[in-house]
C-alpha cells in the first residue's frame, strides 16, 4: 500500500500543464515518459483533459521539423497515444481535432525512411529506445521498426474512426509490409 500511495503522489506531483519526466528532474514533457503516465493516468485520476494538453504540447506546431522531443521513438508513441487516449475515452472530437497533425506527423515520418521504408537514424535524431546499450549509428533497428508498425496500426484505426477508409487500408497495408519485413529481417529462431 506504501508503495502504492508514493506512486500515485508522484504522478500527481508531475501532473502540471502536462505530465512532467520528474518534479526534481528536468521538469519537462518527454514523449516517452508522458505515454506512460497515460496508462497510469487513465486508472488511477481519469483525468483526460492533462492528456489532451500533453498531447497538444508535445506535438507543438506546424510545420514538423524534428521528432519529437528529438526522439524517433517519441513522435511514435505521440501517435500510438492517440488512439489510446480515444481507446480510454471514446472521445472521438479530440481524435478529429488533432487527424490533420498526425496526418503530418506521419508525413514527417515518411520523409525519414530508408528505401525499404525502414526507419533509420537521421542527422539529429537520438535514438533512444529507453537507455538500452547498443550501438544506435548503425541501425535500421528492430525497436524502432515495431514501434513505427504500431504507429501504422493506430493510424489506420484514428482513420477508420474518421471514416478515412483510402488511408485505412494505406496505413494498415504499409503496417503488415513492415511486419513482413522485421519478420524475414530480424527473427533469429535461434
Amino acid at each position: 500500500n506504501k508503495i502504492w500511495e508514493v506512486s500515485a503522489y508522484t504522478l500527481h506531483l508531475n501532473a502540471r500543464e502536462g505530465f512532467f519526466d520528474g518534479i526534481k528532474r528536468d521538469r519537462l514533457i518527454w514523449g516517452g515518459d508522458a505515454y506512460q503516465s497515460f496508462f497510469v493516468n487513465y486508472y488511477l485520476m481519469n483525468d483526460n483533459d492533462i492528456v489532451r494538453r500533453t498531447l497538444r504540447i508535445l506535438r507543438g506546431a506546424e510545420p514538423m521539423t524534428a521528432h519529437i522531443n528529438t526522439i524517433p521513438d517519441y513522435t511514435f508513441y505521440w501517435i500510438m497515444g492517440i488512439w489510446e487516449y480515444y481507446f480510454h475515452t471514446g472521445d472521438i472530437d479530440f481524435v478529429r481535432t488533432l487527424y490533420p497533425q498526425m496526418r503530418s506527423t506521419m508525413a514527417f515520418i515518411r520523409s525519414r525512411l530508408d528505401e525499404d521504408g525502414l526507419y533509420t537514424k537521421y542527422n539529429g535524431d537520438w535514438v533512444f529506445v529507453d537507455w538500452s546499450k547498443f550501438d544506435k549509428d548503425s541501425g535500421p533497428f528492430c525497436a524502432e521498426q515495431m514501434l513505427l508498425c504500431r504507429a501504422y496500426t493506430c493510424m489506420a484505426s484514428c482513420a477508420a474512426l474518421l471514416g478515412y477508409a483510402e488511408e485505412e487500408i494505406t496505413y494498415r497495408a504499409e503496417a503488415s509490409s513492415l511486419e513482413e519485413k522485421i519478420n524475414a529481417r530480424y527473427w533469429d529462431e535461434a
